[in-house]
């Protein structure tokens, strides 16, 4: 019996500063999430922040190895997330 494809994932981790967290989250929730929901064969994407520690993560599903790839070539969408990068306020350098 063949092995089925269910779809493909992308895992980022981002580090953020002290005490960011929650206005990390903010973006991700009010800017990264529509974006991401928005692009053919986006099957959702989920993020998580601890608090604690500044670390967060954002998985994204696609449905095809192609949906995700042609993800990374939409400018709103790397605009959106470098922006967590740019905002000196978030990330750790």
């Amino acid at each position: 019996m063949a092995a089925e494809s269910y779809g493909f994932a992308r895992m980022v981790s981002i580090r953020f500063r002290p005490g960011t967290v929650a206005l990390a989250m903010d973006h991700f929730r009010t800017v990264s999430t529509p974006l991401v929901r928005a692009q053919a064969g986006s099957l959702g994407i989920v993020g998580i922040g601890d608090h604690a520690s500044g670390n967060g993560y954002a998985i994204s599903f696609w449905e095809t190895q192609e949906s995700l790839e042609a993800s990374n070539a939409n400018p709103q969408v790397v605009e959106a997330m470098m922006g967590y990068a740019l905002d000196g306020r978030l990330v750790r350098g």
